[in-house]
């Protein structure tokens, strides 16, 4: 007999799951609070938070809702990456800002003297070298709160940032006049559905909560824009919180939903299109499992049922 095979979402899963119940449990003894105090202070059970963090379960939408209230950065909890805290996160940002506008500052004040091609050509060096000398010493016209914040530069330091601004400026020039959000065009959709289908004999229709699932997608929102997550650990995250949900999702639907998500997030890259609001994304998923359905052994092929 056959070992029961076990998708590889399913590994990364349990690995997901270990790492968020690790950092809730590292959140929750930051606060100084008990597992029964944190329990009731998010509206839930002493036993649902053993369980999340124990690995066995992941936090559910108001959990998370509850957490982020509380001043955790859900990024930081699903991917493992980036501050505990959501002020901590808040102050990063503000700084890598800051030096970001320094850093431009000083090209732009370099180009009052000197030209891209000086700037980031290697055979330049004795112009960008001249330039930052005269820096390093004061003697350009640079304020008080630019040398503050980067008081000395090097020549690598220029060409790296004249580099990276020179890269923008040829993005935003070549950037299409259209910039306002449209979604994928129906027929790549239609393609996506159609491909996905001819996995299928007979499939057997899959209701999706499109409620429950937006909450879910919102939950995993932050990690995916700050590109914490991939996309697919992202959609075996929506899928297993959904299952908690949803105890009728069993493990063929729950691998349906994540390769339909995959599908999705995909499609939306290729057509260059951003991700929509929650609502409208859970609405299009639930749609296209509706429409792929399962195989009369609720087995859907490419997509193995876990062990256990």
């Amino acid at each position: 007999m056959s070992e029961p095979q076990t998708t590889v979402d399913a590994l990364d899963l349990e690995s997901v799951k270990q790492g968020v119940g690790t950092r809730l449990r590292d959140f929750r003894q930051h606060l100084r609070l008990s597992q029964d105090v944190l329990a009731k202070t998010l509206g839930a059970s002493k036993r649902g938070i053993q369980d999340n963090e124990s690995g066995k379960t992941l936090p559910g939408a108001a959990v998370l809702r509850g957490l982020h209230e509380l001043g955790l950065n859900l990024a930081w909890l699903l991917a493992g990456e980036g501050p505990m805290l959501a002020a901590d996160l808040a102050r990063e940002r503000l700084l890598d800002a800051q030096q970001d506008e320094a850093q431009w500052q000083v090209v732009k004040l370099a180009l009052s003297d000197l030209t891209w091609e000086q700037l980031v050509s290697v055979d330049a060096f004795a112009d960008a070298d001249r330039f930052v000398r005269a820096y390093n010493k004061g003697e350009t016209s640079a304020s008080e709160v630019l040398r503050e914040q980067l008081p000395t530069i090097t020549v690598e330091d220029l060409r790296v940032w004249a580099t990276a601004a020179l890269r923008w400026r040829h993005r935003w020039e070549n950037a299409p006049v259209r910039l306002a959000y449209s979604t994928p065009p129906a027929e790549a959709v239609k393609r996506r559905a159609a491909e996905a289908s001819t996995l299928i004999d007979q499939p057997e229709v899959v209701a999706i909560n499109r409620a429950s699932l937006a909450r879910y997608l919102a939950a995993v929102r932050p990690a995916l824009e700050q590109n914490l997550m991939d996309r697919p650990t992202a959609a075996s995250v929506v899928a297993e919180l959904y299952s908690q949900d949803d105890p009728t999702a069993d493990r063929p639907v729950l691998n349906l939903l994540t390769a339909v998500l995959r599908g999705v997030w995909r499609s939306q890259v290729e057509n260059g299109a951003p991700v929509t609001g929650p609502a409208e994304e859970a609405a299009a998923i639930a749609d296209i499992c509706r429409q792929i359905g399962l195989q009369p052994d609720d087995q859907t092929k490419g997509l193995t049922r876990s062990a256990g």
